[in-house]
């Protein structure tokens, strides 16, 4: 539905290679689409997993005015009520999904999935060991604790 044109098999292999050949692999997936239930928002997970990505996000779709996601967010009436485009972003949420997956919903399950991914040991230890010298390591374990806080603790 995204108009892709790759496959999941196509992506863990690109992925592989990646990984083979020493480069880091970065993953930023988008969560929220309106014919997203929560099967798709488990695989999404569950792939990032499989593919333990060096540097990784979880982001809400947001409709941009103009895009074909913002026409079926009109179209089928998805806007939460509170909806501000000011206000809108990759971690806010503002439409919820034609199955009924609230804004709130998918704050919280990308919040507790981020948190589950960030603080698995192989995460941590591969990042700071690959972190290139003391400051650098130190500077990742102090970005670290902040992203922590700012997941665990959000409201």
């Amino acid at each position: 539905k995204m108009k892709k044109n790759a496959t999941v098999e196509q992506a863990v292999e690109a992925v592989d290679i990646c990984k083979r050949n020493g480069l880091k692999v970065q993953a930023f997936m988008v969560i929220g689409l309106p014919w997203e239930t929560e099967e798709p928002l488990e695989e999404t997970y569950q792939f990032l997993l499989k593919i333990d990505p060096d540097i990784f996000d979880l982001n809400l779709a947001t409709p941009l005015p103009g895009t074909e996601l913002h026409e079926i967010a009109v179209r089928e009436d998805l806007f939460e009520e509170d909806y501000d485009p000011a206000r809108a972003g990759y971690a806010t949420g503002s439409i919820r999904t034609l199955s009924g997956l609230d804004s709130a919903f998918l704050v919280k399950w990308r919040r507790e999935r981020l948190l589950k991914l960030s603080l698995r040991p192989r995460y941590i230890t591969r990042t700071l060991v690959n972190a290139g010298g003391l400051r650098n390591t130190l500077n990742y374990a102090k970005a670290g604790f902040k992203r922590f806080r700012q997941l665990a603790f959000a409201r």
